[in-house]
């Protein structure tokens, strides 16, 4: 295995990460996300995604950042697919939309309706954002990657996931930089040593939660 140093991943994930390391955005609503790197034999790699709501995009997304030294034609390609259809709906006088009886989503290729009386609302949310919310309790693992789909970006052989986190602790502070951040020194550390067990962190994490991306 080669010899990597925490200071020359936490500079790469600095200048590729920047700002995308961070649970919160003007442009959409974060109501999920997952950390994960691999090693192999000629280097390192690390995944960040985020299920959001984007409106003015494509709705409910999986939005999937990565660095690292072995990254091959990294375009989301092999991201699942996650498709939703609300028909014809009628629109409130505040602009809002009055969620359909009936809504058609396609994850995985795995068609199924929702019905929109089912869908709890919160306040100041698009309708997305709460249809998302309702979908994570039972097809969170579905809208995220695999292994063999983070695999198919990577380059190398013995390719091996060597940590992934689905709760960390997210400080939300906009001046700081992934490598001023515990969860991505630790991370570092765990690439640089090949030592998961190094991952020991000192703060309660907080992103296993919705509730708290809106705090973010």
């Amino acid at each position: 295995m080669p010899t990597f140093f925490v200071r020359d991943i936490l500079n790469l994930v600095d200048t590729s990460f920047k700002y995308d390391y961070q649970l919160s955005n003007h442009n959409y609503d974060v109501a999920s996300a997952r950390l994960t790197a691999f090693n192999s034999d000629a280097g390192w790699v690390i995944f960040l995604e985020k299920l959001v709501s984007w409106p003015a995009s494509m709705g409910i997304m999986l939005l999937t950042d990565a660095c690292g030294t072995i990254l091959d034609g990294f375009d989301g390609t092999f991201s699942p697919l996650i498709s939703v259809d609300f028909g014809n709906y009628e629109i409130d006088d505040d602009g809002g939309m009055i969620p359909p009886e009936q809504i058609d989503v396609c994850i995985r290729n795995i068609e199924f309706q929702v019905k929109g009386s089912d869908v709890p609302l919160l306040a100041n949310k698009e309708f997305d954002y709460n249809l998302l919310l309702h979908l994570l309790p039972n097809y969170r693992q579905d809208m995220l990657h695999t292994d063999a789909e983070f695999q198919c970006y990577i380059k190398g052989a013995s390719k091996q996931k060597i940590i992934q986190l689905d709760n960390w602790f997210h400080d939300g502070n906009w001046n700081l930089k992934p490598s001023d951040t515990e969860v991505y020194q630790l991370i570092c550390e765990v690439i640089a040593t090949g030592n998961p067990k190094v991952y020991k962190p000192t703060k309660s994490p907080n992103t296993d939660s919705w509730k708290n991306f809106l705090k973010f």
